[in-house]
């Protein structure tokens, strides 16, 4: 795990104030759901016992956008660590619901953590497509207990951003297909699921925690907000949304492009179903007081539909035909198609970019997890191995490129029927060192987290 010091930055990025949607002095009692621990004289609550917790749910989800706000005092973690692990603050859209682990949107969550194993803090979070962030960090020179620490958490345009005393100490770009842009709950103390200390991780006991704020852009007024997808598949795609802030209405209508798919009263989940690959947008309104076409519109979604699971030709000669349609980094201007064939020799692929005028160099990358032993069940086996490689293809004038991987660069042995996991990108080259980058089945930049890989199947024939 890389440990390193960061320099620290001054926190201008988010120097609005939004308004105010929770807040918790913990002083001498809280709002929330308390396991334990204390509320001390002049105001804060620390954990005292390894289970220790607070449970603090916001009155709606704090979207992009928002920042967290809360002062921590008695704050010496050389002295209070006393574990492998000790928890210190949880952010949450759904309780313990990790993307890392569940590979489906709705699952951002953020972990701040002490203990032996760190020189100071080690931050963790995930989101959907694998997309994970685990490093340590020492934002701080040297710790004074009797000093009250600010700490400050902010969340937008993809950006996630912690700092200590105004001092920026973190700041990632989340992924693009679901950024960590969604906090519903905010825990302090223990990250406890159930008693067992192998999946429990004890608080960091000591820290005095108190004034917990929560600011948030206000949502439209009148119309459906927090629009949200629930779930993709290769052929379908569920909503949900959340009321207006005043009232219920009895009838939303669903948008899909533009026009109208469906009415429904329920915003807890609406199915859009049998879809062809694409991508697709979304809005959610209700009818506003003016005339027949007079709606109130709520946010857009923007949604993936793919299939990653292909079949391989027997042959070799490929056709480019399934699209490399999710974005991960910069606006790739082209569609690109990728196709694959095989025989006992080779993995034949093709590739072509069209309707744009992309800049010279484009490239196809082209990873291949050969024993395919990186799929979402074997999370823990992820990791690049003797049977996992990356190729590169090198697109001519004509935005086209072919490339024959022998088998045995893979260390397997083909048979129709077979599967190894894949991974196709096309990096358009935009200049000046930048490039825009579209995928075919990972969310993630990291093009060897092999449990984000699609499926290619040999065809028996």
């Amino acid at each position: 795990m890389t440990r390193f010091l960061l320099a620290l930055a001054a926190f201008s990025v988010y120097g609005e104030t939004l308004p105010l949607l929770f807040e918790d002095s913990l002083n001498g009692f809280t709002s929330g759901v308390r396991h334990g621990g204390e509320f001390v004289a002049g105001g804060g609550w620390r954990a005292v016992d390894n289970m220790d917790r607070l449970w603090l749910i916001l009155p709606r989800a704090a979207g992009d956008g928002s920042y967290l706000e809360m002062d921590i005092r008695n704050l010496d973690v050389p002295a209070q660590i006393d574990l492998p692990e000790n928890h210190m603050l949880g952010l949450w859209e759904r309780p313990f619901a990790s993307g890392g682990d569940a590979n489906r949107p709705g699952m951002d969550c953020f972990v701040m953590f002490a203990g032996k194993k760190y020189p100071q803090f080690k931050l963790k979070y995930h989101t959907t497509g694998f997309a994970r962030h685990e490093t340590t960090y020492q934002p701080v020179v040297k710790f004074d207990p009797s000093r009250t620490y600010k700490l400050r958490i902010a969340w937008k345009d993809r950006k996630f951003t912690v700092a200590i005393d105004g001092k920026v100490f973190f700041e990632q770009v989340s992924p693009q297909m679901d950024p960590m842009e969604r906090v519903a709950f905010v825990h302090i103390g223990a990250n406890w699921q159930s008693q067992d200390p192998v999946y429990g991780h004890p608080a960091l006991k000591g820290p005095i925690y108190s004034n917990v704020r929560v600011y948030a852009p206000v949502p439209p007024e009148g119309a459906p907000h927090d629009l949200r997808i629930m779930q993709t598949t290769p052929s379908s795609v569920t909503l949900t949304w959340a009321h207006p802030a005043s009232g219920r209405p009895d009838r939303y209508i669903v948008q899909r492009d533009g026009q109208k798919i469906g009415e429904t009263s329920n915003p807890a989940e609406f199915v859009d179903p049998r879809l062809p690959e694409g991508i697709y947008t979304y809005r959610v309104g209700v009818k506003a007081a003016g005339g027949p076409d007079d709606f109130r519109f709520s946010n857009e979604v923007r949604a993936y539909v793919v299939d990653n699971r292909i079949t391989a030709a027997k042959g070799k000669n490929p056709a480019p035909r399934v699209l490399l349609s999710k974005p991960l980094s910069g606006k790739v201007a082209g569609e690109a198609k990728f196709g694959a064939a095989w025989d006992e020799t080779n993995l034949y692929f093709v590739a072509q970019v069209e309707k744009a005028n992309p800049e010279p160099g484009g490239t196809i990358e082209v990873s291949i997890d050969g024993n395919n032993n990186g799929a979402p069940a074997l999370y823990a086996e992820r990791k690049f191995d003797s049977h996992d490689r990356q190729y590169t293809i090198k697109l001519d004038g004509k935005s086209k490129g072919a490339l024959a991987i022998p088998w045995a660069d893979l260390g397997v042995k083909p048979a129709g029927g077979m599967v190894v996991g894949l991974e196709v990108r096309y990096h358009q080259h935009d200049g000046a060192g930048n490039k825009s980058i579209a995928g075919w089945s990972s969310e993630h930049l990291d093009p060897k987290i092999t449990s984000a890989f699609g499926d290619l199947v040999l065809a028996a024939n």
